[in-house]
């Protein structure tokens, strides 16, 4: 459960809505939420959050992107 929802589905779509956003702190929170649905719930749709923070090109956000992509490959399963 993150903040109280238990939908990681849900949780997953509206933070992939945000980890592009203009705002550095919105897309920072929106990508370690990612991090958090795969350590929390163990699964997500790996391909395609993967694929999402790959297009991530803001170089303040490369740790938080490499930390939530670490923690994705550490928790879902192929």
């Amino acid at each position: 459960m993150v903040n109280g929802i238990d939908d990681w589905k849900w949780v997953q779509e509206k933070l992939l809505r945000y980890i592009y956003h203009e705002n550095f702190w919105v897309a920072k929170n929106a990508i370690t939420g990612l991090g958090d649905v795969a350590r929390i719930h163990g699964k997500l749709d790996k391909r395609r959050v993967l694929e999402g923070l790959e297009k991530i090109e803001n170089e303040r956000l490369l740790g938080v992107k490499l930390s939530a992509i670490d923690d994705i490959n550490m928790f879902v399963k192929d």
